[in-house]
């Protein structure tokens, strides 16, 4: 057996807790160890304890190490569980309190705590607590001078993406040279590089803080001389009055934030100069306020990859449970630089059964009798699941309205809008047998162990809204990317009631589009989620609890 070749977890330094390895967790170890290749890409399920496995080869290994993660919270558990072996954590500026700021009421006041993305040493304020006592540089010295570094996809991009124009010298970037990356939730990570490379430019922003107005022109390169003149602007601005500040002029809050717009605005600008010709996708949009903006994205991510995430490190370690080959060419990555492992699920997958009921193809203009039936459907398998909780994924909030109008287990049914989504989801864990949550966005993001869900009703093929400008381009050119969003969001939704070995939660799918779905685009799906397969003419009964599942 591969673990007699490593002694115990706790042995390695390891957390006392992991005791010993599960199986598949030794050998994955060692592939990340002594992989030839410079990516090695680890298809790791719910329950094999991916974060010991990585972890356990980082400290054997001797290269520095930082490890990415989707969320705050995972990189919190992450500290939590291995801070005691040496994992140091760091986070934006805006997580750590300005002690300058706070500290001087002749700039701020001190009832309004600010944080250190507003402090004043970023308008050129001599801080004396620069070199010691500022709780976010502390903290980044020691996540530099740390060999095991964890942070979060958006602030290790913020420092070092030279996108953003930062410095291309390794060891001369704020985290350190790195020998290893680690990407936790890989399969996120072409999002994550999407998110930090798209732009948004308000039209309040433009017109507020520059008095000028947007181009006439839609042509992208109307739009890149636009943003040349505009940042050399704001980089006058910015200039002017961080002088202003230097000299006591305007010592005010408004001045400091004045300065922020100005620079946030300015590289801003600065990154849509530097986008490049059909590669980019520029269109109108809303921010979470409902305001104008123009955003501006690029078509392919991956052409950027390097650049701004794996940074030319030596050794980079990718591990996800839905994780495929077409997520390595969406990140641009040569198909032969990687090594792509698989492992088995350790959970039983009677258990976990993933049950296609012949119903309707629900579509979004399903004629009236259709929707009648495939409401119908779900009526009927709430019908028998009156003693525990369940969620149905409706994927859309119309098609949310739909079964709320006529289903006759309505009165059951928590649900939510778009801003109280978190409110509704500790409302549902706190409720009790016979709940439903009935969302369209908790198909990931949010877990729900034991009895918090035992059943899931897909009301719809997740496929993804097609109305996006650059999800269009992105499907022009690459007819499988539809099918790829869709089966991540499928495997991710059929995995938010399942959390481990002793856990159970069926998953009942009743759009009959699953058939054509899952026959011409199962390997885009991993293989522990597709040996779970089932078809039922009629609707299933109820996964029962048993001795061996408790």
């Amino acid at each position: 057996m591969i673990a007699a070749l490593l002694p115990p977890p706790a042995a390695l330094g390891m957390p006392e807790k992991f005791d010993r390895w599960r199986p598949g967790q030794a050998e994955a170890v060692l592939r990340a160890l002594d992989s030839p290749k410079r990516f090695v890409v680890l298809g790791m399920p719910t329950g094999f304890g991916k974060s010991l496995a990585y972890m356990a080869a980082s400290v054997l290994g001797d290269e520095p190490t930082v490890f990415l993660t989707s969320t705050k919270g995972l990189q919190t558990q992450l500290v939590t569980d291995f801070g005691p072996s040496g994992l140091v954590d760091i986070r934006g500026m805006n997580n750590y309190p300005c002690k300058e700021a706070n500290a001087n009421g002749r700039l701020f006041g001190r009832e309004n705590p600010v944080a250190c993305d507003e402090g004043p040493c970023l308008a050129g304020w001599k801080c004396h607590l620069a070199d010691g006592g500022c709780d976010y540089f502390d903290a980044q010295k020691l996540a530099k001078s740390s060999r095991l570094t964890v942070t979060n996809y958006a602030y290790w991009m913020a420092v070092n993406g030279q996108f953003r124009g930062q410095a291309d010298d390794n060891s001369a970037r704020p985290l350190g040279k790195r020998g290893r990356l680690v990407l936790d939730e890989a399969h996120a990570s072409v999002d994550e590089l999407g998110d930090y490379l798209a732009v948004e430019i308000g039209h309040w922003e433009i017109e507020g803080v520059l008095g000028r107005n947007f181009p006439e022109s839609q042509a992208m390169e109307g739009w890149r001389t636009w943003a040349r003149h505009l940042a050399s602007e704001c980089e006058q601005h910015h200039e002017r009055l961080g002088n202003e500040i230097r000299l006591g002029v305007s010592n005010n809050r408004r001045s400091l934030s004045r300065l922020r717009e100005l620079r946030d605005l300015g590289r801003r600008l600065d990154a849509i100069a530097k986008t490049s010709g059909q590669d980019w996708v520029m269109e109108e949009a809303r921010d979470r306020r409902g305001r104008r903006v123009v955003r501006f994205d690029p078509v392919w991510p991956g052409a950027y990859a390097e650049s701004s995430l794996f940074l030319n490190v030596p050794k980079v370690v990718l591990t996800s449970a839905t994780i495929r080959p077409k997520t390595l060419e969406l990140l641009g990555v040569p198909e032969g630089s990687y090594e792509f492992l698989e492992y088995p699920s350790s959970f039983d997958v009677h258990l976990r059964p993933f049950i296609w009921v012949p119903t309707v193809r629900a579509r979004h203009d399903m004629d009236p009798s259709h929707a009648r039936m495939w409401v119908a459907k779900i009526d009927a398998i709430l019908r028998t699941r009156g003693d525990r909780k369940g969620i149905i994924h409706t994927v859309s909030y119309a098609r949310r309205d739909y079964v709320l109008r006529y289903s006759e287990f309505a009165r059951h049914m928590l649900t939510h809008d778009t801003g109280g989504i978190q409110r509704t989801v500790e409302a549902f864990r706190e409720s009790g047998p016979g709940t439903v949550l009935l969302s369209p966005s908790v198909g990931t993001g949010f877990d729900f162990p034991g009895a918090d869900c035992r059943f899931q009703i897909i009301g719809k093929v997740p496929f993804p809204d097609s109305r996006s400008k650059v999800l269009q381009a992105r499907q022009e050119r690459d007819p499988d990317f539809f099918a790829y969003v869709t089966a991540q969001n499928l495997v991710q939704m059929a995995g938010r009631g399942m959390r481990s070995a002793d856990d159970w939660c069926e998953t009942i799918v009743i759009d009959d589009n699953w058939q054509w779905f899952s026959t011409k685009y199962k390997s885009f799906m991993p293989q522990w989620f597709r040996e779970a397969w089932q078809k039922s003419v009629n609707v299933p009964p109820p996964l029962q609890l048993t001795a061996r599942s408790r």
